[in-house]
Order: C-alpha cells, then sequence, then structure tokens
C-alpha cells in the first residue's frame, strides 16, 4: 500500500495499491510524510508512480482532462530526468504536489456543475474551444452535455465505434443536439468530430 511506500525509504513504485487506493491516499497527512522524507528523489517517483496510473485511468474517460494534463505531466518527468541538483528535485516534488491537485480539481469540477464524469467529458470537449467559452455560458454548455449523454445512450449500437455507417448515424445525432441548443453554426463541423471521438472512447471503455 502507498501508506508503506511512504514510510519506507526502500520503496520506489507502488505494487499493491490500486490507481484509485493510491491516488486517494494522498491526503494531507501523507503528504506531509512524503515532504518530510529525507530523499525527495524516493518521494518525487513515488508520486510520479500514481500520477502516472492516475492519468492512464483518466486517458479512458475524459479525452480533453487526458491531453491537458499527460503532456503537463511528460513536462514534469522530462525536468526530472534533466535535473542538476537537489534544489531541481525538490522544484519537482512541489511542481507534483500542484499538478495533483489541480488534477483532482478537474476530476471533481463535474460535481460542482451537477454533472456525472461521463457528461463533465463532453462539456470539457465543448468548453476546449476558447471562442466557445466566450459565447457560451456554463449553463449552456451543461444543457448540452446531458442532452448529448442521453443522445448517445438512446442511439448507440454493438460495435457502432467500430461501424462507419453507425458513426456516420452519430454524427446526424450529435448534429441535431448541437443546433437545437443553439451552438454557433461555424464551429459545428469540430465540435461533432470532438463530440463522437469522446463517445467513442467512452464506448471503447465500457
Amino acid at each position: 500500500m502507498l501508506e508503506e511506500a511512504i514510510l519506507s525509504d526502500e520503496v520506489l513504485v507502488l505494487t499493491e495499491a490500486t490507481t484509485s487506493e493510491s491516488f486517494d491516499l494522498l491526503h494531507e497527512e501523507n503528504i506531509a510524510k512524503l515532504q518530510a522524507m529525507p530523499q525527495k528523489n524516493i518521494a518525487v517517483n513515488i508520486l510520479m508512480r500514481v500520477m502516472k496510473e492516475k492519468l492512464t485511468n483518466v486517458m479512458k474517460t475524459n479525452l480533453v482532462v487526458s491531453r491537458s494534463f499527460s503532456e503537463r505531466f511528460e513536462t514534469i518527468v522530462e525536468r526530472y530526468h534533466n535535473r542538476n541538483d537537489h534544489m531541481d528535485v525538490l522544484e519537482v516534488f512541489e511542481e507534483l504536489i500542484k499538478f495533483k491537485n489541480d488534477l483532482e480539481e478537474a476530476i471533481e469540477q463535474g460535481k460542482h456543475l451537477g454533472l456525472t464524469y461521463e457528461e463533465k467529458a463532453f462539456f470539457d470537449v465543448l468548453g476546449a474551444d476558447p471562442d466557445i467559452r466566450k459565447l457560451m455560458e456554463d449553463k449552456k454548455l451543461v444543457a448540452i452535455a446531458k442532452d448529448l449523454v442521453e443522445t448517445v445512450r438512446m442511439h448507440r449500437t454493438h460495435d457502432w465505434d467500430k461501424k462507419e455507417q453507425a458513426q456516420a448515424r452519430m454524427r446526424l445525432y450529435i448534429k441535431k443536439v448541437l443546433k437545437k441548443h443553439g451552438y454557433p453554426p461555424i464551429k459545428v463541423p469540430k465540435a461533432v468530430e470532438d463530440v463522437l471521438e469522446q463517445a467513442k472512447l467512452q464506448a471503447a471503455g465500457m
């Protein structure tokens, strides 16, 4: 378990805790234990392992969050591997703590909007375009996201995500939802493809 990893300087990676267990065990008390470890490289390795596992899980559910945080994580890892001194390790450790908090906030954000994880993924896809964020309020994007989830559930068939004809039909259903909610016409084509990609990602994880 992560508790054992934190208390033992010999443990470099997590081998027993599941992804959800290891991430959830990174509460303030255990973070404090990591901060108190004299060998910060071990603490960094523990955090990187947990974050990598959590990102792998997020990749199966939320396209936008996984892309954004994966790029950021790779930058942190690269900096760690190219470190020059102890101060670099300390800075990477602090970056990982902030990364963990930001990822946790991004994952849980949907609850404040009254969205399920599935709905939040569509909300993120629609809101990834800065222009859309300026043109449409969150409550409108929330309504579209909920409608998209219901629409995809209603019209999905066996292996639809692997069949071109079924995907073509799904595109039409998605387009109808966007038009119904007044989504900017010029933005619809890309939004349809992005929503379809997110829907296929969720279908693959079912």
